[in-house]
């Protein structure tokens, strides 16, 4: 049983946006308008699961409380998870994703076994349960890294502080050295042989895709880290200092609880730009992989074309209205 868990803010709800400004001023943090624009391609996310991952049990809708007009709230297989609904009061109002990710686990209902969706994470061909999931574990690639998290870097580093206090880097690998060099890694493996030996993990292949995890993974690093992640959950914005997502993610990796598998072969991850708006159609309507991650970007100059452009590739190959639409 598998389910899929989905964030989502609507930047355009000016109820929302009076609250973001007046807590703006009183809070420190990013506070970038980028983060929360809307491109209105959230129901081609959910026709992608229709079509291309039926198998799903559940999506969770995590929202701050506004809903798209066009959901449809009674599908069976959709539940509407508000803010309030799994984040301890105290922490909220909340502005910032890490805050309300590193609490997913709270959900009332979550299953054991979850995949985590950003909104610009789209299925754009058949995905099956094995690309999540295999003999119970979340697939994944285990690969070391130079600290190279761009935007999250800060949240990466903080991370690598508190694993390389868990964990032995030579005890990890050792113990389960056929999931940290496994041929489906390819050439990524390198990147494994050339960090050996240096005594301290300094970072880890991060791929930004859907993440499978286990909630029970949550719950232990809860129990391990309270603090900083107490920290990261106070944080009205994103911040310096806290962690995100990827902590849960590592520490799969580093006990063992991950099943390996190279993402990359089915997914891509493309940056926004004025550039490459061509190349990001034909790989939609030519459903090039099975999932397609479109993060947003400043370079964008005309922000209504290029939405456009995107809106006419995705109906190209999903222009039915799933169950999730009225």
């Amino acid at each position: 049983m598998i389910d899929f868990v989905i964030t989502w803010v609507d930047g355009n709800d000016p109820k929302w946006r009076k609250k973001f400004e007046s807590y703006s001023e009183e809070y420190e943090g990013d506070k970038r308008t980028v983060r929360y624009r809307d491109w209105d391609l959230l129901q081609y996310w959910f026709r992608g699961v229709a079509q291309y991952a039926p198998w799903v049990n559940c999506i969770f809708f995590v929202t701050e409380g506004h809903i798209p007009n066009w959901l449809n709230t009674k599908c069976p297989k959709l539940k509407i998870v508000k803010h309030s609904d799994f984040i301890p009061k105290e922490y909220l109002p909340l502005f910032n994703s890490r805050a309300i990710e590193v609490n997913l686990h709270r959900i009332h209902g979550l299953s054991e076994h979850f995949v985590y969706f950003n909104d610009d994470f789209f299925l754009i061909n058949t995905i099956k349960p094995s690309f999540f999931f295999n003999k119970g574990l979340p697939c994944d690639i285990a690969v070391l890294n130079a600290l190279d998290g761009g935007g999250v870097s800060d949240a990466i580093m903080e991370s690598l502080i508190i694993l390389n206090r868990h964990f032995n880097k030579r005890t990890v690998i050792c113990d389960n050295v056929l999931k940290w060099f496994n041929y489906r890694y390819g050439s990524f493996m390198l990147r494994t042989l050339f960090l050996l030996p240096w005594p301290n993990f300094t970072g880890f292949y991060d791929s930004h895709l859907p993440t499978p995890f286990l909630k029970s993974t949550f719950i232990e690093v809860w129990q391990n880290e309270n603090d900083i992640l107490c920290k990261t959950s106070k944080s009205k914005f994103r911040t310096y200092g806290t962690v995100n997502p990827y902590i849960f993610r590592y520490w799969q990796l580093l006990t063992g609880k991950f099943y390996p598998q190279n993402p990359c072969r089915k997914a891509l991850y493309i940056q926004l730009s004025n550039e490459n708006l061509e190349y990001i159609i034909s790989v939609i309507t030519q459903q090039k992989k099975a999932i397609v991650v479109l993060n947003d970007s400043s370079d964008i100059n005309d922000f209504d074309l290029y939405k456009h452009e995107l809106i006419k590739a995705f109906d190209e190959i999903l222009p039915t209205k799933s169950c999730y639409e009225i």
